[in-house]
């Protein structure tokens, strides 16, 4: 399904700025299914989860699902295979500062170099950064973090 998407999302589609990235079919596809809703399956399941439970909404009925580290982890491989083939972005690449609203507290002191484990989604907009950290309703913390 998420290869049928991306070959119809824009003009270039998403499936074929990724081909052009040199990114499979498989990999471009892993990355829309991330970017479009599946970061709430595969994110537990990158930071270290046994078990994931969500809701879905196969043919728009509400169901709750349950996968394992097990069925879970091809997609995982699958995102980080994907990000390896990518081009660096952001300052460490000459380009533009990019930045994270981060629904939680992270170690050390501001200026510190973080890792995160998992995937993270990361902007050029800051404006859209401190409006993904300002959200009341997001996340189980009430630390907030901007990353850059």
């Amino acid at each position: 399904e998420n290869m049928t998407r991306a070959s119809q999302c824009g003009f270039p589609s998403c499936m074929e700025i990724g081909k052009h990235e040199g990114l499979t079919t498989h990999q471009v596809a892993a990355l829309f299914g991330w970017t479009t809703g599946d970061f709430r399956l595969v994110n537990p399941i990158a930071r270290g989860a046994q078990v994931v439970d969500f809701e879905d909404y196969p043919q728009g009925k509400k169901a709750m699902c349950h996968l394992t580290r097990e069925e879970v982890l091809p997609y995982v491989e699958m995102i980080s295979s994907a990000l390896d083939h990518l081009p660096l972005a952001g300052t460490s690449a000459g380009g533009p500062r990019l930045w994270r609203g981060h629904r939680r507290g992270v170690p050390g002191a501001p200026g510190v170099e973080v890792q995160l484990d998992g995937f993270a989604s990361f902007t050029h907009d800051l404006d859209e950064a401190l409006r993904f950290l300002k959200q009341a309703d997001g996340g189980t913390s009430a630390r907030r973090t901007l990353l850059s």
